[in-house]
């Protein structure tokens, strides 16, 4: 069972704060756990090379019209840039749909939960630094962190540069 994203968005000027509750069933216990989850909507940063990261899992998600609109009702996301392509590509200068933060987060936790024993998950925080568009493919991973219960995942763009850093910790 993949988590189930609410979603609220706040915008103030040229910043938009997306502030997201996760509720994340426990696949092993069935009990819940509350994650906040946030990100700067301009927090792009310079492409950077993932080619020293180490995974130990990986998956191919190919973002699709269908899969972006339904994420956005999902979670009354009605920003255009997620589902409406014209208005994506003419109107914000974008070089296709946006797939959402909070997707790709959801992505990289049921990534972790494919390859780990279910846990309860006790923390989690992710990073959006680069978009992420429908225009082709792109990758999730995952490995095990420095310490026991921890978790690195992050994600790449439509070019291969790290786009979507996160950290799990389960108990």
């Amino acid at each position: 069972m993949s988590p189930l994203l609410l979603a609220s968005t706040a915008a103030a000027g040229f910043a938009c704060k997306i502030s997201v509750q996760l509720l994340s069933l426990c696949r092993a216990t069935g009990e819940s756990a509350f994650v906040t989850l946030s990100r700067s909507r301009f927090a792009v940063a310079a492409a950077e090379d993932v080619a020293g990261m180490d995974p130990t899992w990986r998956h191919t998600v190919r973002p699709t019209e269908t899969l972006l609109f339904r994420f956005s009702a999902l979670t009354f996301n009605t920003h255009r840039i997620h589902y409406d392509r014209r208005y994506a590509t003419h109107v914000e200068g974008y070089a296709g749909l946006v797939v959402h933060g909070p997707l790709i987060a959801t992505l990289l936790l049921d990534l972790l939960q494919t390859h780990v024993t279910p846990e309860r998950l006790r923390r989690f925080h992710f990073k959006a630094m680069r978009p992420t568009f429908d225009t082709s493919d792109f990758l999730v991973f995952g490995a095990p962190g420095d310490d026991t219960g921890h978790f690195k995942l992050w994600s790449t763009d439509n070019d291969g540069a790290r786009a979507v850093e996160a950290e799990a910790w389960v108990s």
